[in-house]
């Protein structure tokens, strides 16, 4: 041993092997969080080139959908309002019928009413 032990450390040997123990536990989990960078890499790079995919596919299925529209009507159609039409034709149907089942029962309501003021 030396005969200045100031500027050495001093540790029992059981926190070495504590210390060479959590070494090993941090290169293996290092090893662990490097695979599964390059798999989410791997992952990513896939989403991206299907994600290019789809959006090319889409502009395939719009154009085609333009193209049958002015085979069909003559003229693009913008969709969102031809169904914002048909949902407030459905509204307004669903409207005249509750109207008419309403005054339906209104007269029979006064009917009764009439037959009741009668009996007494």
């Amino acid at each position: 041993l030396p005969s200045d032990l100031s500027s050495c450390l001093v540790f029992h040997s059981t926190g070495v092997n504590q210390l060479a123990s959590r070494i090993k536990e941090l290169q293996q989990e290092k090893a662990h969080q490097i695979r599964k960078f390059k798999e989410l890499k791997k992952s990513h790079i896939h989403l991206i080139k299907g994600r290019k995919a789809m959006q090319e596919k889409l502009l395939a299925l719009d154009e085609k959908c333009q193209n049958m529209m002015l085979l069909k009507f003559g003229r693009e159609v913008d969709l969102k309002k031809l169904e914002n039409i048909s949902t407030n034709r459905i509204a307004e149907e669903l409207k005249e019928t509750i109207a008419k089942k309403d005054s339906k029962y209104s007269r029979k309501l006064n009917e009764w009413d009439v037959q009741i003021s009668q009996a007494k």
